[in-house]
């Protein structure tokens, strides 16, 4: 066995860049909730939500969410901020969560740099409130997926109205965590896709998002694009097996129908739900792709 020894220099620098990225997470502003509903606390308004791990991949999740909010991750003060604010929607089926690869992970990329991130627990359907009982039902739900078609559309026009207050919300205290009201997005996965979606189809003026993203979205009807719908990022993959692309691909049609800016990535592998969870496919990269975008978009540009 050779062992290789690093020059003084070289163990030098490495301390130095362990100290410097130490110093950069001790710095990092702390998440904070933010309560949409007026005159909740954070600990009323999150009382009632179950955590796990569950699926396969397990992943960590949230379930009986009954009253909406968001959790804050703000940039680093040394870190020149963009003023570009994201609303990132966990998917979950309108049933729950899925609040780590599909939310905390890219509010975290996010942030680093430089786009405030708020991750939005959006109500969801009622579940039973211990462990074990969310597991078995999510079980059966798995064995009878026509359970849930019934739960989808019961509950998905309350999750829906939670991604427009989250926007309203921010754009009025804007000022209070340095965000431009004119550079308010939503990005979503799955269920949350959909919030995502249809915050860009259905608003007032202080609802409307200047831009969206949904993430392998789900699409619920008919699409109607409005006459100053936003400009939208897509992405999918074609092996998809709960969503499939063909509701991509009516997105991506109707906003170029009505001549708004979209742009769709349609992966030919990734399956659903992939978010941050690491494949080795292109799909991986989604993220990045999103990035690139808002650069060409002007979002990711410090204000000046």
């Amino acid at each position: 066995m050779v062992t290789r020894v690093l020059p003084r220099t070289a163990w030098a620098s490495a301390l130095l860049w362990s100290l410097a990225c130490a110093s950069a997470l001790a710095e990092a502003p702390t998440p904070f909730i933010i309560p949409i509903e007026p005159g909740k606390t954070g600990q009323a308004a999150t009382a009632t939500e179950g955590n796990t791990v569950y699926g396969k991949p397990a992943v960590p999740l949230v379930w009986n969410v009954t009253s909406p909010t968001l959790t804050a991750f703000l940039p680093d003060p040394a870190q020149r901020a963009t003023g570009t604010a994201v609303i990132i929607a966990p998917g979950g089926a309108y049933l729950m969560l899925a609040i780590k690869h599909e939310g905390e992970d890219v509010a975290r990329w996010l942030a680093s740099r430089g786009i405030a991130a708020f991750v939005l627990k959006y109500r969801v359907a009622p579940m039973p409130k211990d462990e074990a009982g969310f597991k078995a039902e999510r079980d059966r739900q798995m064995r009878e997926p026509q359970l849930v078609s019934a739960i989808v559309r019961k509950q998905a026009p309350t999750s829906h109205t939670d991604g427009r207050a989250a926007i309203k919300l921010l754009r009025a205290r804007a000022a209070e965590w340095h965000i431009d009201p004119h550079r308010i997005g939503i990005l979503g996965f799955s269920a949350g896709g959909g919030v995502a979606l249809y915050s860009a189809l259905e608003y007032s003026p202080e609802e409307r998002p200047d831009f969206a993203a949904p993430i392998y979205g789900a699409v619920l009807g008919d699409i109607k694009v409005p006459a100053d719908a936003p400009p939208i990022f897509l992405a999918a993959a074609a092996d998809d097996p709960v969503l499939g692309s063909d509701g991509v691909m009516n997105v991506y049609s109707s906003w170029r129908a009505a001549g708004r800016s979209v742009e769709l990535h349609l992966y030919s592998k990734g399956g659903h739900g992939f978010g941050l969870l690491p494949q080795g496919l292109a799909s991986d990269h989604w993220l990045d792709a999103f990035y690139a975008w808002m650069k060409d978009q002007g979002l990711a540009k410090p204000r000046s």
